[in-house]
This record gives C-alpha cells, sequence and structure tokens, in this order.
C-alpha cells in the first residue's frame, strides 16, 4: 500500500486509479478465479459485486483524470494554439534557410569548379 501525505487530489486519483488497477489484475488471476471458485454461492456474487465495483471506480476515476486534463487543455487552448503557429512558422524559416543553404550550396559548387 502506498503512503498519502498531503498529495493534490490528481496524485491522490492517479495512486487510486493504480491501486485499483493492481487490484482488478489480481482479481482477473487465475489463482483469483480459483479461489473464489470455493467460495459458497453468496460470497462468490458479493466477491463479484466487489470487482464490479473496482473496475466501475476506475473507470469513473479514470474519466475525471481525463476530464482534467481536457479542462487544462481548454484553459490553455489559446496558448497552444499559438505555440502551434509559430511553430509552423519556425519550420517555414527553416526550409527558407535550407533553400538559402542549398543555393549557395550550389553557388559555390560552380564557383569551385571555374576557380580549379
Amino acid at each position: 500500500m502506498h503512503k498519502v501525505n498531503n498529495m493534490e487530489s490528481s496524485k491522490i486519483r492517479a495512486l487510486t486509479i493504480k491501486c485499483l488497477h493492481e487490484a482488478v489484475l489480481e482479481m482477473m488471476s487465475f489463482e483469483w478465479h480459483e479461489e473464489v471458485a470455493k467460495l459458497p454461492t453468496a460470497k462468490r456474487k458479493k466477491v463479484s459485486l466487489l470487482v464490479l465495483d473496482c473496475f466501475n471506480w476506475k473507470v469513473k476515476l479514470e474519466n475525471a483524470q481525463l476530464e482534467a486534463i481536457l479542462a487544462q487543455l481548454e484553459e490553455n487552448k489559446e496558448a497552444l494554439e499559438a505555440g502551434t503557429k509559430k511553430v509552423n512558422e519556425a519550420l517555414k524559416n527553416l526550409k527558407q534557410v535550407k533553400d538559402v543553404l542549398d543555393a549557395t550550396s550550389s553557388l559555390l559548387n560552380v564557383v569551385a569548379r571555374v576557380v580549379v
């Protein structure tokens, strides 16, 4: 089990998701299935409901995590769009620089042939 001390809610959520994921993996193992098969019907039903609860809470927490990420992206939408535009402009400038370098290289090759 992981120790929780004054963590942000996102870290607590991520840690909880990890723990639920590990629990679900254990509950999906062959060994788990074999042990549950030995239980009386009423207990097997309770165990099955526990597995479903783990799945459901894991999905709910993962959805909340995705919603938080989406909210952050939406908050930063303008900055992200501006950054993308700057990257595209920089790529155009790099292509222009490459074109200039290629042209200069071609010119220098001609000069070198003439001089040599």
